[in-house]
C-alpha cells in the first residue's frame, strides 16, 4: 500500500497493493500497481457555512403519498395536526400565519410539489427561525408513505432548536396517528389546554 500526501507528486514505482484476501501482517497476496493509493490530509474542522438542521423521518402505514400532502400542504391538512388557528394562502408566493398561545410563525410557500415536496420560508416570528427553511418530502418506500421532515437553516445550536426538535417529533407523530386514522391529537390548542 502506498500513501502519498496532498500536494506531492504520487510515483508509481514500486506501489503496493494488498489484496483482499490477505491476512494482515503477512507478506502474502502482495502485487504491484500502477496506481498509488492516495490520501488527503485535512483537519476536521466545521464547515464555515454549516447551518444546523432538525431532521426527522416518519413512515406512515396504509396511506398515500396524495393524502400525507394535503395534510403538510393545506390549511385544512396543517390545522388538523399542528395548530388550529392557520390563515393566510396555501400557494407559492403566499404567506400562511400559524398562531399558538401569545404568538407564532409566518412561513411563505416557496415550492407545492403534489404529492412529493412542499418548502416553506419562515419570515416573521420567533427571531431563531427568521430565514429557516420547512422542507417535508414525502416517498413510499417499501409499502409504506415517508415523510422526511427538515427545519434547515439554523444560525446556530441554541437550546430553543433542541425544544423545536422535540415539538416537531411530537406533532408529527400525531400527524401519522392522523392520516393512518388512529386516535391521538397533537393540535397545540388541545396541548396547552391540559
Amino acid at each position: 500500500m502506498s500513501l502519498a500526501l496532498a500536494g506531492a507528486e504520487p510515483s508509481t514505482k514500486g506501489v503496493v497493493e494488498r489484496s483482499s484476501n490477505a491476512q494482515p501482517g503477512s507478506q502474502a497476496g502482495l502485487r504491484k500497481s500502477a496506481q498509488p493509493l492516495t490520501f488527503t490530509l485535512s483537519r476536521n474542522h466545521p464547515k464555515k457555512n454549516h447551518m444546523p438542521n432538525i431532521l426527522h423521518r416518519i413512515g406512515i402505514e396504509e396511506t398515500t403519498s396524495e393524502t400525507v400532502y394535503q395534510a403538510v400542504a393545506s390549511r385544512e391538512g396543517i390545522a388538523s395536526w399542528w395548530t388550529e388557528k392557520v390563515t393566510g394562502k396555501s400557494t407559492v408566493g403566499s404567506v400562511l400565519q400559524f398562531r399558538f398561545g401569545k404568538g407564532g410563525p409566518d412561513f411563505q410557500v416557496l415550492e407545492l410539489a403534489p404529492p412529493t415536496r412542499v418548502r416553506w420560508k419562515c419570515v416573521a416570528g420567533p427571531e431563531e427561525w427568521i430565514d429557516t427553511r420547512i422542507h417535508f418530502d414525502i416517498s413510499q418506500q417499501d409499502g409504506e408513505t415517508v415523510l422526511l421532515f427538515k427545519h434547515c437553516g439554523w444560525r446556530a445550536e441554541v437550546e430553543f432548536m433542541h425544544h423545536c426538535s422535540t415539538q416537531w417529533a411530537y406533532f408529527l407523530i400525531g400527524l401519522k396517528q392522523l392520516v393512518e386514522g388512529r386516535p391521538g391529537s397533537t393540535i397545540w390548542s388541545k396541548v396547552r389546554a391540559h
